[in-house]
């Protein structure tokens, strides 16, 4: 009886997270607008990465994907998964070690357009590995190291960027939300 009172909370609780990364200004994801320059224009400032987290505490990462993306953002996932699966390199392991469970939110009766909300519970987070799936793909999976090609054959990878395409096509939102123990 206990773990359907605590399942219930916690889907409670990833709803009420989901409502609020939705709602929230602190997504990943943001589009900025610039002022056109008066002069000669600075190199661009090197854009936070967002997904490499830099506390080592537990965090929920909260997809906000279209509607029309859903489909290809749970197959790139699998498909990530499944090269974390069967990849031999210890660093592979160890950061698929670090993703606990994955929840799709159950949002009730919703307009079709309305963005699907994804879950993924981060343990002990990887402080020198992205969680952006790009990278992932192309930094971390297939990787060129001294000239040659390491971890998956390009064309894997390819095949896995194909699903994903480009995030902000993909996704509405991503908020990164790290969690720490009550009374601490």
């Amino acid at each position: 009886m206990e773990s359907g009172v605590l399942k219930v909370r916690v889907a409670a609780a990833i709803a009420v997270a989901a409502g609020l990364s939705l709602a929230s200004g602190g997504a990943v994801l943001a589009h900025s607008v610039q002022e056109p320059a008066a002069q000669t224009p600075a190199a661009p400032a090197a854009q936070a990465d967002g997904l490499k987290l830099t506390q080592n505490v537990p965090h929920l990462i909260i997809w906000g994907v279209k509607a029309s993306k859903s489909a290809d953002f749970e197959a790139t996932w699998k498909m990530i998964q499944d090269q974390f699966a069967k990849s031999e390199r210890p660093e592979v392991k160890e950061f698929a070690a670090t993703f606990g469970k994955s929840y799709k939110v159950d949002l009730g009766p919703a307009p079709p357009e309305a963005p699907s909300v994804y879950v993924f519970e981060i343990n002990t987070p990887s402080m020198t590995q992205s969680y952006n799936p790009g990278k992932i793909i192309y930094e971390f999976l297939w990787t060129v190291k001294d000239g040659k090609e390491t971890g998956i054959p390009r064309a894997d990878a390819d095949a896995i960027f194909a699903k994903l395409g480009n995030m902000q096509e993909m996704f509405t939102t991503v908020n990164t939300w790290p969690l720490k123990k009550m009374g601490s």
